[in-house]
């Protein structure tokens, strides 16, 4: 059977293989327990200043291959329960990991796929309970030369930790493994025990310091909807991923499928766009190809067409957006990649191991002659929320409306008001709704002044919707009161004053809800200058609407008057409201 090509540059791969084959330079003694019993760090650090990165990683591995490869005989050896580990994030979980991978049941790649988001985050919690004055960075090669960490967890541990994961020059695990460019038969199985054993050799180093108080992990709401299918264990030719399949652990389908995902997309973007053929490897001197340049409009300074956008489809581009990149979108690979959910429930993941089944199998389908059956609204992109908020608004505007009718009525008996009747909405319901589902969109590269506008926009229907509710609640009080005969004099005559500017609500929530899709329809059309006056106009617009909420709650109708006013009169200005 021919061997499968290995998607490593060649410098990557030749740091690798230093650690495979068998222990020919012999062994160390048995009788060791972390990490401080078999690394000097004074024999290997100084000669990282004067030594280029590949050259100082390239003889740490060295090094240290005689020492990896004890430790590995020390872990396979050993028999009984596994060690307790506290301070990982999930133990119980990496430990039935490793011991899965002793027992044969799964290879280094699933297991240390599965081993670094546990270890990533477990990092972060030393630093958040040991140091918390440092911020955490975020990627974990700024995590390992954080100096405070090293200081907790002792040098010969992160001369380790250093190799694994320090720079795109040295092992780089993490990054190699989930962004798809590691195959199991790249992988040496020493990473498996040696990372185990790195666990153990901290948990010693740290035990008596106190408790690692964990973080919170982040939690999706699970609301959140996508399309589904059924993995099917005889469409992939992977051993873990049908093994994983046969028996239902919907986290480790999760992220196999999602870094086989990335490797898909990104194969396809080198295809379509012609891009020369080390894209596809794994580079320390460059930046990987990840889901961002993939998703971008060009593929380099020159503006060059991004191919790959019109390959996949508008909806098939549409619902990857979502899942992957959008900030409000779950990002369910960048999350769980780096370990900021919780990995102890894998039921917890059988909807994302079905919503990325069906990504996988319309993207292979867009390279056949199939036609791609995909059928997505967006849920994320900035424009969809507003649309979203919009949607939610009417109706209530709507009841709103409805209410002070009714109130209108009533307390024009009481008052002796002569009230308007108030424009019916349903018409303008439907127009508006219908209008929001024509707004053009555009996910990709928004420039700077359009993505303000829609933020203000955001935070404008908000405020609407605040105002409106906190408006329908005083209505529905001062008509009880007035139904219970409990209104007092003061209490009718601040009545009077509210219902007496139905009229000019009625116009300014109406007017609002219109300029709000006249905005977002000529968005991308407008010039920059038109989005400035937009930009500022709306600013003025929130502060007005944000402040007219108080005024209501606190019943201070002679100010409302002028807010709304003020409200209305900018709303008149505002570019293309008409």
């Amino acid at each position: 059977m021919a061997s499968k090509p290995s998607f490593l540059s060649p410098t990557v791969k030749s740091l690798w293989d230093i650690f495979r084959g068998t222990n020919s330079a012999g062994s160390l003694p048995l009788e060791f327990s972390s990490y401080s019993d078999l690394i000097t760090p004074d024999l290997t650090w100084p000669r990282r200043v004067n030594q280029d990165p590949d050259t100082f990683y390239s003889h740490l591995a060295r090094d240290l291959r005689v020492i990896m490869h004890s430790v590995h005989e020390k872990v396979m050896a050993t028999d009984g329960p596994s060690r307790n580990l506290p301070w990982l994030s999930h133990p119980q979980l990496f430990n039935e990991i490793v011991q899965d991978f002793r027992q044969g049941r799964y290879r280094c790649h699933a297991t240390l796929m599965l081993m670094c988001p546990i270890l990533e985050r477990s990092l972060g919690n030393i630093l958040f309970s040991r140091a918390p004055d440092v911020a955490i960075p975020p990627l974990l090669r700024d995590l390992v030369s954080s100096r405070r960490l090293i200081t907790v967890i002792g040098r010969s541990n992160a001369i380790v930790l250093d190799l694994f994961f320090g720079s795109p020059h040295s092992v780089n695990l993490r990054n190699i493994i989930w962004h798809g460019f590691a195959q199991d038969s790249d992988l040496p199985s020493v990473f498996v025990t040696n990372i185990y054993f790195l666990c153990a050799s901290i948990q010693i180093r740290i035990s008596d310091g106190g408790a690692i108080v964990p973080r919170p992990f982040i939690v999706l709401a699970p609301d959140i909807e996508f399309p589904q299918e059924t993995p099917d264990e005889s469409s992939d030719e992977c051993p873990d991923l049908r093994n994983a399949i046969r028996s239902h652990h919907h986290l480790l389908i999760t992220a196999e499928l999602l870094i086989k995902m990335e490797f898909q997309l990104r194969r396809i973007f080198c295809a379509v766009n012609k891009c020369h053929q080390r894209t596809l490897t794994a580079e320390n001197s460059r930046v990987y190809i990840t889901f961002k340049e993939m998703f971008s409009s060009t593929i380099d300074d020159s503006g060059t067409e991004n191919k790959l956008l019109s390959f996949l489809g508008v909806d098939v581009l549409n619902l990857l957006m979502d899942l992957l990149i959008l900030p409000k979108g779950p990002r369910i690979r960048d999350r769980l990649g780096h370990g900021e959910l919780d990995l102890s429930q894998s039921e917890n993941f059988e909807k994302w191991a079905k919503t990325v089944t069906f990504v996988k199998i319309r993207i292979a389908e867009s390279e056949t002659d199939k036609v791609v059956e995909c059928q997505y609204r967006p849920q994320f992109h900035p424009i969809f929320i507003v649309i979203r908020s919009i949607e939610t608004l009417v109706p209530t505007i709507c009841d709103l409306q409805s209410s002070m009718g009714t109130a209108s009525k009533d307390f024009a008996q009481v008052l002796d008001l002569e009230v308007d009747p108030l424009p019916d909405l349903s018409s303008w319901r439907d127009t508006i709704l219908t209008r929001c589902q024509g707004i053009p969109f555009n996910l990709l590269d928004r420039p700077p002044p359009e993505c303000s506008v829609i933020s203000i926009v955001n935070r404008w229907t908000r405020a609407l919707k605040d105002f409106t509710v906190v408006l329908a609640k005083d209505v529905h009080q001062r008509t009880r009161k007035l139904h219970s005969q409990e209104s007092s004099l003061r209490h009718l005559s601040s009545s009077r004053k509210l219902f007496s500017m139905f009229q000019v609500v009625s116009e300014t929530v109406l007017k609002s809800i219109i300029s709000l899709t006249f905005v977002l329809k000529d968005l991308q059309s407008l010039d920059p200058m038109a989005l400035g006056q937009i930009q500022k106009t709306l600013k003025q617009t929130c502060i007005i609407t944000e402040k007219t909420v108080a005024l209501v709650d606190k019943s201070k109708y002679d100010e409302l008057k002028y807010a709304l006013t003020a409200w209305f009169n900018l709303l008149t200005d505002l570019p293309h409201s008409q």
